[in-house]
């Protein structure tokens, strides 16, 4: 399942143990589409720490937003490359199991 705009903030379940075995299995990821109309920009970094870098993937509220500008939120709130091309891509093509980029 993706949980669009992290899941209406259902990250904050993911400390519940049997939440946190739904999520370790892969069988949900939040997409951070509204992330910057909902929230403040530490919710990647949050997200992140609640749920792990695995379980996020980008998105947009295009065409609400322009993409360009709920990319860049991302790029400026995750300094690390490796989390920032897991959201920006690899993530959501594991959970759709089609080739990662390189």
């Amino acid at each position: 399942m993706i949980a669009a705009h992290w899941g209406g903030g259902f990250p904050f379940y993911a400390l519940m143990p049997e939440v946190r075995a739904v999520i370790d299995a892969g069988r949900v990821v939040f997409d951070t589409a509204a992330s910057s109309l909902l929230y403040g920009t530490e919710a990647p970094r949050r997200g992140i720490d609640l749920v792990g870098v695995g379980a996020v993937c980008w998105g947009s509220d295009f065409p609400l937003r322009d993409q360009t500008l709920d990319r860049a939120m991302i790029e400026a709130s995750l300094p690390d490359q490796h989390e920032r091309q897991m959201i920006l891509g690899n993530n959501a093509a594991r959970f759709l199991d089609l080739p990662a980029r390189k």
